[in-house]
Parts: C-alpha cells; structure tokens; sequence
C-alpha cells in the first residue's frame, strides 16, 4: 500500500507521496530502503504479513501543468497513468474533464486505485481526486489523504503549525507558497524521523522516501535538496535536556526523472567517525527501469538547501514525543557541515544562531 497526501494553503498546491512498494505474505529477501536496512527482517519479526518489493514515485509529475499521486495497485496506476499522459496530450485538462474520464475507468480497472492531482490553470489551481478522504484542517484546504498510511499522516497533520503572526508570515514576505513548501517539508521531517527511529510505519506498509511537488511560477516542480539530521533529547529529570545529534544522515536530491538518495550511517565509532554509505535511485512510475537494473547516478553532494532536524525525546527509556523542524538557508549559512574523505566523515557545527520558522510536533499515541 502506500501513503499520497494533498492540500492547499491560499491556492498553493502541495502533493506528497511515498515511494514503497509491498505485497502480502512475509519474505526473506533482503531490501533496503534510504532509511532502513533488512526492512524485510524487521517487518517479519513484527508479523506484519507483507513485504517490500520495490519503490517507485507515487507523487507523479506528468507535465508542467499536471501533478498527480496515486495510491494501491502499482498495475491499476501505471495503465491509468499512461492513459492521462496521452490524454493530456489531446488537448488542454481540466477539473471537469479529468473527473469525466475518471469516472469512465472500468471499476475492474481501478478497484485499487487512489488517486489525488493538481492541474495548473491560467489563472487559478484545481484539483482533483478518486478514492481519497477529505479532511478539515485549522489551516489547509482541500486536505486529502489516501493509502494505508492514512491514520499516521493524519495524526502527524493534526499536529503541524502555520505562520499566524505579524512577525511570522513577515519571516515568509507573505510568500503564501513558501508557507505552504515549508510545511510540506515539515510533514516529509516529521514521517522521516518516525520511520528511522522506529520503523513503525512499514507495519502499514508505507514510507522509504517521501517526495513532494508543486507549482513554482506557474509550472510543476519537485523539492529536494534536502539533508536529514536526527537527535535525542534525553530527560534526565534536570532542567537541561542533553541534547544528541545521531551520525546517520540521509540527502535527497533529484537527478532528472530519478529521486536519488544518500544514507551516511555510522558502523564505527572513532574520533573521526567511519560512515556505510547507500545509494538509491527511485524511479517515476512510468520509467522503463526494471527492478534489479543497474542504474547510473551522480552521488548527491552534501550540501544542501533544506535542513530537516527530527528529535526524539526519550524519558525513563522510553520515546515520549517527536519533534521536527526545517530550516532554508543560503550558500554560506549552514548550521552543519558535512565533509569527506575517503571513509571518514567530519561533521562541523558552525555557530550561526537562528530559531525555527516553525515546527510540527507529533504525540507518540501514534505508536504501537
């Protein structure tokens, strides 16, 4: 199954999916995701009765107009996929139009088959939707969730903040789109951290990546650029909290068509920390890549344009709470600095002061 979420903020689309692909049954066959290694493994010992079979892209950019995500049968997608592509190519796409050809998709077609999109207009954005449950949010509209990830993206929406303030949205210039990409990465941080700190989230059978798009000047666009860092906060009942940076990182950038992913996870511990190193290239749903092709790639640098910070707070052993945060920043103005050589690894703190934007906060309820 999977997870794709949509919504807008004043007219600003974002779309966010997952990229996991999974079957029933269990299975020994060893897969990796950018955030979790023998994921089969884990998912055995927790009986969750499926496995992972592959990733591709749910959130979909079909032309600079189109973006669209799909959630449940990767079959049912990509023949419905295919089929809007070609379609979009006869001539213009409307809200009206691709609800029309929506509703004439054979129900053993699509039975399946979530579906939620943003079509660009010339003047104003319209979306549309199959399957999906529409939620009311304090500050979103148009909030659509699908897919088996439904409860954990909810709860996690729940939670998230916008820019009220004078002072807040002064931060944004009232850039209503900005406000809407930053929250976007929030809840991308946010699923982030709870899937590598806990892996809970495969028991639902979502998660590996998340990817999001949107419309930036009119035409559809993804966000990346992105670096991952992970924290503990420990309660140790004093009033400072000792606060962790864990040495397992992971950047996400685009090359093309392919989400291209970078993990740095420590395996030894030393002055200068030693680093495994994973690749992986995720394709959109209509490439011509089959699973177990080789495929080449730039290894993603690790500078960066997003800052993502997930922290758990644990007490009396246990995780009490997740909270996430995301920065952008300049060229110069990073508050962590990755550098390498060969193996080794330096992490570099610099000592720019800032606070956050904003932050998203998620109670543990959530958990199993």
């Amino acid at each position: 199954m999977t997870l794709i979420l949509g919504y807008t903020f004043h007219d600003s689309p974002i779309l966010i999916g997952d990229v996991l692909l999974s079957n029933d049954g269990s299975s020994d066959e060893l897969f990796n995701t950018p955030t979790y290694n023998n994921v089969n493994i884990y998912m055995n010992k927790r009986k969750a009765h499926a496995h992972v079979t592959g990733m591709k892209q749910k959130v979909n950019i079909l032309s600079d107009k189109l973006i669209i995500a799909w959630a449940g049968s990767y079959v049912q997608a990509r023949a419905v996929m295919r089929e809007l592509k070609e379609f979009h190519k006869k001539g213009e796409i409307t809200q009206l139009n691709i609800m029309g050809y929506m509703e004439k998709i054979p129900p053993e077609d699509s039975w399946n088959l979530s579906l939620i999109g943003f079509i660009r207009g010339e003047t104003h954005t319209s979306y549309f939707y199959r399957d999906a449950i529409r939620l009311e949010h304090k500050y979103l509209s148009n909030v659509l969730i699908a897919g088996s990830g439904f409860h954990h993206m909810a709860q996690i929406l729940s939670e998230c903040e916008m820019p009220t303030t004078a002072e807040e949205l002064q931060i944004f210039d009232n850039n209503y789109m900005a406000m809407a990409t930053m929250n976007g990465l929030w809840l991308a941080a946010q699923a982030t951290g709870i899937e590598v700190m806990t892996g809970e989230n495969f028991l639902d059978r979502w998660g590996g990546a998340i990817k999001i798009a949107m419309f930036n000047a009119g035409k559809a666009a993804k966000i990346g650029n992105i670096l991952y860092t992970f924290w503990d906060s420990i309660d140790n009942g004093q009033k400072i909290k000792h606060l962790k940076i864990r040495n397992h990182f992971i950047k996400t950038e685009y090359q093309d068509d392919m989400l291209v992913t970078r993990t740095l996870r420590e395996y030894e511990s030393t002055p200068t920390p030693k680093f495994q190193e994973k690749i992986c290239a995720i394709p959109p749903i209509l490439s011509t890549r089959i699973k177990g092709e080789r495929i080449s790639v730039y290894r993603p640098s690790l500078n960066y344009d997003y800052i993502s910070s997930t922290i758990m707070h644990w007490k009396d052993n246990r995780i009490e709470n997740v909270f996430s945060s995301v920065h952008k920043f300049g060229i110069s103005e990073k508050p962590i600095r990755l550098s390498q050589i060969g193996e080794n690894i330096s992490i570099i703190p610099t000592s720019i002061n800032y606070e956050p934007l904003a932050h998203c906060r998620s109670p543990m309820d959530m958990m199993r």
